[in-house]
């Protein structure tokens, strides 16, 4: 037998039976690397099915820590590796691979008749093969860890802007109830439109930011000039920095988007918000919410309504001012706890909103008194409050003669 000297090789053809050179410094937990490529699965353009081959690829490694200087090279047959992917199609694991491939995670070595096998020395000893190299991917490791980070920046900064613009939209609610009676429907509109908005998966930097120039806008149809001068001496704010862009190299074959910049604007001081607006909700496109019109139908009835009216009234609701001792000091507060009131009574919004409209909120304030002191013995309260106000447009008193219609003398007493 004639004995070959590797050195004879031709130049740049290596021993093909000498092991290959280790590249680069790396010993990690082979699932820590997969979890690296799922967070960062949208900016690589991967997909779930791409995930799981990947991931079926790297269940064939020897077990343990995966070290810079193994072979790292995944030669199962296609038909032996498909249960570990879920039982893919052999033509989806194929073209998985080839995505996987294009992105530059892992690199197909073929031989000849497309076979996948492993080249072995005289001891036995694997020290290469043909199949699917991983070794891009574990080279990778930081440039994901800094795509990774980059995502939960971007990620933090749409939040804290999305609680910022909401924040705002809430005390424009609060300022406009206090001060002008009701919630404008611009208002009303911009804050529907923009919970929608706020709900989407896709929405960018710069849409928030579009968002919050539309709230500045309105802001100044609705607060005087003063009081904007006012909050922005007192609440002024930094701008939220813009990072720098990412200087990956070209290794990895990924779309590089700028990160959008953001606009400072003043900040009005933070609210509690609904699962509805932290997008806790399925999405779907919802009517104009029912609140704001109920609301603004009560601020209508209550145009004249002053505070010593409103306390000399809530005194002699002796089952009302028990739950509340301090008493409503606003129309919106009154609306709040007349609702909040009905609610244990069994009564809703809408029979609450009927009551005002109809028989006004002082009345209105007597009959939930009359209701909660007879609660006991009513089975049906919405119907027992609709069967008053009929009594009432009828002409006669109701809630024990303490409501009756003025200039009628009533019949009898409900």
């Amino acid at each position: 037998m004639t004995y070959i000297n590797p050195s004879v090789m031709l130049p740049g053809h290596k021993d093909p039976l000498c092991q290959r050179p280790a590249k680069g410094q790396f010993h990690i937990d082979r699932w820590e690397v997969l979890q690296l490529v799922k967070d960062t699965a949208a900016v690589l353009g991967l997909s779930d099915r791409d995930i799981a081959v990947l991931g079926a690829h790297l269940s064939v490694l020897p077990k343990g820590p995966i070290k810079s200087g193994q072979l790292l090279m995944s030669f199962m047959q296609v038909s032996a590796i498909l249960p570990r992917a879920n039982c893919m199609e052999e033509r989806g694991f194929r073209r998985s691979e080839t995505r996987l491939d294009e992105t530059g995670l892992v690199a197909r070595k073929l031989s000849a008749n497309g076979r996948r096998f492993a080249v072995r020395d005289a001891s036995g000893r694997i020290v290469d093969a043909y199949g699917i190299d991983l070794e891009p991917l574990f080279l990778s490791i930081d440039e994901l860890r800094e795509i990774r980070a980059r995502l939960e920046e971007d990620r933090q900064r749409k939040r804290a802007l999305i609680s910022r613009v909401t924040a705002r939209l809430s005390e424009l609610k609060r300022w406009s109830t206090d001060h002008i009676g009701y919630v404008p429907d611009a208002l009303s509109d911009l804050a529907l439109l923009l919970r929608n908005l706020f709900r989407r998966k896709t929405i960018s930097v710069s849409d928030i930011c579009e968002a919050e120039k539309r709230v500045d806008a309105i802001e100044v149809q609705i607060i005087p000039e003063p009081k904007q001068e006012a909050l922005s001496a007192t609440e002024e704010q930094p701008t939220l920095p813009c990072p720098a862009p990412s200087q990956n190299s070209d290794r990895l074959r990924i779309p590089s988007e700028p990160f959008d910049g953001c606009i400072a604007k003043v900040p009005c001081p933070a609210a509690d918000k609904s699962a509805a607006d932290a997008g806790h909700i399925d999405r779907h496109i919802e009517s104009k919410r029912k609140e704001y019109t109920k609301r603004a139908a009560f601020s209508s009835r209550t145009a004249d309504l002053k505070l010593s009216d409103l306390q000399a009234a809530w005194s002699i609701c002796v089952q009302i001012s028990s739950f509340y001792p301090d008493g409503p000091w606003t129309a919106q507060d009154l609306w709040d706890k007349l609702v909040e009131f009905s609610s244990f009574l069994g009564l809703g919004q809408k029979s609450v909103l009927n009551a005002v409209t109809e028989i006004g909120w002082r009345n209105a304030l007597l009959v939930l008194d009359y209701i909660a002191q007879k609660i006991a013995t009513i089975k049906a309260p919405q119907a027992y409050l609709a069967k008053m106000l009929e009594s009432y447009h009828q002409g006669d008193a109701i809630a024990a003669g303490r409501v009756c219609r003025t200039g009628q003398s009533a019949r009898h007493v409900a």
